[in-house]
């Protein structure tokens, strides 16, 4: 059954029902923020160099809450893609791999998020070796 078989509202609903996983990650890292929140640093680390050093901070709310809700905007954007794309019937070929791929992004995003908040709470982590390894696993994914 293809994209366009579909009634545009209920497709929507079926399609962010079938990625409940990626859904209640993103929803979870907003809500893992909220609790944080408090505990973290006036700045908080939002850029290493390839050494793995800290070489920009962002504020407290935005390491809070940016990257969860960068998460939330790209998964959005990916779940409305089929609807608004020239060529929405291909999507229903591949929807299997699209849903895997959104699934993929999602978790690559909290990875970094969770390396982030331990670095900011004090819990060093390899950030270097954090980030080649979930991107060769996305890249897999992909």
């Amino acid at each position: 059954m293809g994209v366009n078989n579909r009634d545009p509202k209920n497709g929507l609903i079926d399609d962010i029902k079938a990625d409940w996983l990626a859904v209640s990650l993103t929803a979870a890292s907003i809500i893992a923020g909220i609790f944080v929140y408090p505990h973290l640093p006036e700045t908080v680390p939002s850029h290493w160099n390839i050494h793995g050093q800290v070489d920009k901070y962002s504020s407290r709310t935005w390491g809070a809450f940016g990257l969860p809700l960068m998460t939330a905007g790209i998964y959005l954007i990916m779940v409305l893609a089929p609807r608004i794309d020239p060529r929405r019937e291909n999507y229903a070929r591949f929807r299997g791999a699209y849903r895997f791929l959104k699934l993929g992004l999602v978790v690559f995003f909290i990875w970094l998020y969770a390396v982030i908040l331990a670095n900011s709470l004090g819990y060093p982590m390899p950030v270097d070796r954090a980030v080649i390894t979930a991107l060769g696993i996305l890249f897999m994914d992909i």
